[in-house]
């Protein structure tokens, strides 16, 4: 078996496309056990803690299998949740979009016609 380094060298090194859905799940098991490790913790500990069974860590640090929530949840765990954020879709605002916004912005605070004040009358 190929360790998380070995592996990393491996798919950083040819094309991603060439590579196997088993490789990448050995990949992502590899990185979630690593993780764990650092954070000295037992498969109990993380399972607890992410709400999943340790069959089900196990099997994910195996690369044997999981799916999306259970990952999601021991990422969470694990505190590697940011890794998730190269998913994050940024669409940029066009600039036709902008300049209509932009004329759309009130320039300037006043007081419209059913906000005027009260004439002044006499005091007592």
């Amino acid at each position: 078996m190929v360790n998380t380094q070995q592996m990393s060298l491996f798919i950083n090194e040819n094309n991603l496309l060439a590579q196997t859905d088993s490789a990448f799940m050995q990949l992502l098991g590899g990185f979630i056990k690593a993780k764990r490790l650092q954070l000295n913790k037992t498969q109990q500990q993380i399972a607890d803690a992410a709400g999943v069974d340790r069959t089900t860590l196990l099997k994910m640090e195996n690369g044997a299998g999981g799916n999306m929530l259970s990952f999601i949840q021991i990422l969470r765990a694990i505190g590697e949740l940011p890794v998730l954020k190269n998913f994050e879709i940024n669409e940029p605002i066009s600039p036709l979009l902008l300049a209509k916004m932009m004329q759309q912005k009130k320039q300037r605070a006043g007081y419209g016609a059913k906000h005027t004040l009260p004439p002044l009358t006499g005091t007592k």
